[in-house]
């Protein structure tokens, strides 16, 4: 691959491989469609010459507000062969929230994919002066009749085909004055601790990660694989694993909708697989349960499969090769248990990567154990999503990994991890204040906590801004705390409190479908988080978690919510992080009642 910026990146892949496909939208009943390169560079160029027409030009700023598919990035590209700078919004993203991106980046376009999103931001749209357009499917053409902002993607496309042929492949000759230090994305944080930061991507940082991150964590990925395509794009780890495939000329796939995932999956059988942990606990989760349904016999197989699939794990780790004999039993039991499981993915994936929050020890060693090899990555969307990464001949699950080769990494005096490399961003849109203390004397500091194991892994041990400091004067990181509570069929979300408390307590959510199957489906959510039985086998977890804590860290007291916690309703990000200010805010008399009684010893802890 010889181009030098994201747009160069498209008209290559059309150059050396026009028939071949480059994307495949997939909805249930219907025929799989696929578009190849040279389809999708003319639908590109006509959008950009349409677009041209609207005013947008080098620099300006286009954004996106949709769920992934082949038009988001018909509508990116659009704007980038224009050398304009994409700004991808949150899907469940409110209006509100959409428009603050939108007027923060002075963004002059947005395609807007669904009703729903549309109708949350026409409101918006007197306060946007510099949105000239908006751009829908043809599916809400209604929407477009009769108004001056809104038109429908098919007929600018339309439009810009009916323009010169010249003019169009003038536009892609453009992209080679591209420079590739220029900001190509904006790409928004999700506003855990504070209002949401447009980070200045360039085409040099993320075209450095995406060359990088295949290699690393195995053979460079070729027209052959396929990558199904249905975290948020507007998170950085989603973004970056389609931009590496497209890179390397590999097949991107897009489900119609985030709940037609696993079906696509069945259909496209994806080679490599993207997962946060969240999503890849709830995959483990729905096979335990299966498992517990099953009849004893196949219970007993199923342990003893694992139990043989994490000895293996225990040789890689160590840097050993399985013995003969437990290679052996390691074949029969992929026979018997591990190919079903992988069948629920296709069959085909080599390996999973996993990124944008924690990867617990035991969920990573589970799926290796069963041969879907998990390699978590840790970046920031700072960082362009790369700075460590675990791989095969370098795996240790519990840490994030070593370095992935693209910089230095070394921990502050106050345990802070610091970054630099040519993948750090090159500051936040229109805040030089906050650019001025995110990166100094030429190092990034990325607000985690983190140390070195004695062999070279990273261990991130806590966000600074989210260190509970208790009134005895303990500072506590609530993240490792939390991932061993969440280890529960009960548990869906938990938050550790104690920020000037004397003690720690936690605020439980719950796997309502696995609360229901337990406990009565016929229970309201509130019987359920009340119910005594329940309650009781939490504490009991949460009694065994704290064995394992020092005494300061160990949690007295619980509540269990009957609420949901998700980004509508306010409590977690667009990437699912808590947002630990408004659950405070909004539980704050459950709080209070927890330490207004005397603390119940759920456990001694360790020291």
């Amino acid at each position: 691959m010889k181009a030098r910026t994201l747009p160069g990146v498209l008209l290559e892949q059309a150059r050396e491989m026009p028939g071949r496909t480059a994307f495949g939208h997939f909805e249930p009943g219907k025929p799989l469609v696929t578009f190849t390169w040279a389809e999708i560079r003319d639908r590109v160029l006509s959008l950009a010459a349409a677009l041209e027409d609207l005013g947008l030009a080098k620099g300006d700023r286009g954004s996106v507000f949709a769920y992934n598919s082949p038009c988001w990035y018909v509508t990116d590209f659009a704007i980038q062969v224009l050398g304009g700078v994409s700004v991808p919004i949150y899907m469940n993203n409110t209006g509100e929230q959409a428009a603050y991106v939108l007027a923060d980046s002075g963004a002059k376009v947005v395609y807007v994919d669904s009703k729903e999103r549309l109708e949350a931001l026409l409101p918006e749209l007197p306060r946007l002066p510099a949105l000239v357009r908006v751009l829908v499917p043809e599916s809400l053409a209604g929407f477009a009749a009769g108004s001056g902002r809104v038109e429908t993607l098919a007929a600018l496309e339309a439009r810009g085909r009916a323009s010169d042929a010249a003019r169009r492949e003038k536009i892609a000759a453009g992209v080679a004055s591209i420079d590739p230090d220029s900001t190509v994305t904006l790409s928004y944080t999700s506003g855990t601790t504070g209002e949401p930061k447009g980070v200045r991507l360039s085409h040099a940082n993320v075209l450095v990660t995406v060359e990088t991150v295949s290699g690393v964590v195995g053979e460079k990925w070729t027209p052959e694989d396929r990558v199904v395509s249905y975290l948020p794009l507007a998170h950085i780890a989603q973004r970056m694993m389609d931009l590496a495939a497209l890179y390397h000329g590999a097949q991107l796939y897009f489900p119609g909708e985030i709940k037609q995932v696993l079906d696509c999956v069945q259909a496209v059988r994806p080679t490599v697989f993207m997962g946060v942990p969240r999503v890849l606990e709830k995959v483990r989760a729905g096979i335990e349960n299966k498992v517990a349904l099953a009849p004893a016999r196949r219970q007993r197989i199923f342990r003893w499969a694992v139990g043989v699939g994490l000895a293996v794990t225990d040789c890689v780790e160590a840097g050993r090769t399985p013995g003969l004999w437990l290679a052996f039993k390691n074949r029969i039991a992929d026979r018997l248990v591990f190919r079903k499981i992988r069948a629920a993915l296709g069959g085909e994936v080599r390996y999973i990567l996993a990124g944008g929050a924690p990867l617990a020890r035991d969920l990573g060693r589970f799926f290796y154990a069963v041969g879907l090899p998990t390699f978590e990555v840790f970046g920031l969307t700072e960082t362009t999503a790369l700075v460590t990464v675990n791989r095969p001949g370098k795996l240790r699950y519990g840490t994030v990994g070593a370095t992935a080769g693209l910089g230095e990494i070394k921990i502050a005096e106050d345990g802070e991890i610091l970054f630099r490399g040519p993948n750090v961003f090159a500051g936040y849109w229109n805040k030089e204040q906050a650019t001025a203390e995110a990166i100094r004397d030429g190092w990034f500091y990325t607000g985690d906590l983190g140390e070195f194991t004695p062999d070279g892994f990273l261990k991130v041990t806590g966000r600074k801004k989210e260190l509970l400091k208790t009134s005895g004067g303990k500072y506590v990181a609530p993240l490792p705390i939390e991932a061993s509570l969440v280890r529960h069929p009960l548990v869906d979300q938990v938050m550790v409190v104690g920020d000037n408390w004397h003690y720690l307590t936690a605020l439980f959510t719950m796997n309502l479908e696995e609360a229901r199957r337990r406990h009565g489906a016929d229970r309201t959510n509130v019987a359920l988080a009340d119910l005594p039985e329940l309650r009781s086998e939490l504490a009991r977890h949460v009694e065994k978690v704290n064995q394992t804590l020092a005494r300061y860290e160990t949690v007295k007291r619980f509540d269990v919510l009957p609420d949901t916690w998700t980004p509508e309703t306010g409590e977690l990000t667009p990437t699912m992080k808590l947002k630990r200010r408004v659950i405070v805010e909004k539980y704050r008399e459950k709080i209070e009642r927890m330490y207004s009684a005397p603390a119940v010893e759920t456990g001694q802890g360790s020291g």
